[in-house]
């Protein structure tokens, strides 16, 4: 299932398996210039693949803002059907080539699907395309390999999985609340008017937006390591700041969870 929606110079497919007439789970992948950011997951292709189809000759560059599988799930084919270059910080190489190291669960099949191989390239510095150049910054903490793309003319940014939404929902055991914190500080100290976000979609006034969720981290952390302090436990400590966990720890036997965010917290004294 895929729902597209224009913002200028940007095309905005959101992504994912339809379940009931929606999407669970969605992700972005965004069309601008000569580029397109990130290929979606491989349970999108039936629908997707035709509109990339018509926009083939406009592709020269394909551009992950990480290695996980409902970003690279198309690489392989777009790629051929366009013959476009793929860009991708050097530390996700490995898994564009091999992607079984993801080492999947069964939810992340069923959402998203497994990618197949694909061949990419350290991405450098700046990517030119035919109008804009954007700079590319690494910004590690949902994964190592994690990068935001830039546009500085227009002010806008494309967060992939780093912004994510006003609040922290739950994490996987491999998210770094510091790591994405001290990211978040890297790319709010750019001038950025719309943030292009892999789970979200676009978010207005995007210093405001990132500001916001650095404030409600900072109190996150802060009221976790005081009730840690108190010596409550990880469990009651979940309840309190985060709320019970949601049907999704118990579908992804406790890898996307509420209290995997406490953990990654309380992982720094």
């Amino acid at each position: 299932m895929v729902f597209i929606k224009n913002y200028n110079f940007v095309k905005d497919f959101t992504l994912g398996r339809e379940v009931f007439n929606r999407i669970l789970y969605p992700v972005h992948s965004y069309l601008i210039d000569n580029i397109l950011i990130d290929s979606g997951p491989m349970t999108a292709e039936k629908h997707f693949l035709p509109l990339i189809e018509k926009e083939k000759d406009s592709i020269d560059y394909i551009i992950n803002t990480h290695c996980h599988e409902d970003h690279i799930g198309n690489n392989l084919t777009i790629q051929k059907m366009t013959g476009a270059q793929i860009y991708i910080h050097p530390l996700g190489l490995d898994t564009l080539t091999y992607p079984k190291s993801l080492g999947l669960y069964p939810y992340q099949k069923f959402f998203w699907g497994t990618p197949p191989p694909s061949s990419g390239n350290s991405i450098p510095n700046t990517v030119t395309g035919n109008r804009f150049i954007f700079q590319i910054l690494h910004t590690p903490g949902h994964s190592e390999d994690h990068i935001c793309i830039y546009e500085p003319d227009n002010g806008i940014i494309f967060t992939g999985d780093l912004y994510w939404g006003q609040k922290i929902i739950s994490f996987r055991p491999i998210d770094d609340f510091y790591a994405i914190k001290h990211s978040l500080e890297k790319i709010n100290q750019l001038d950025i008017d719309a943030i292009y976000c892999g789970f979200r979609g676009r978010v207005e006034h995007g210093n405001k937006a990132i500001t916001r969720k650095l404030n409600y981290m900072e109190t996150l952390e802060k009221t976790v390591k005081a009730h840690a302090f108190q010596g409550y436990d990880v469990k009651s400590i979940v309840k309190r700041t985060l709320g019970r966990e949601n049907y999704m720890k118990w579908l992804t036997n406790g890898q996307f969870s509420k209290e995997n965010v406490i953990l990654s917290i309380l992982s720094q004294d």
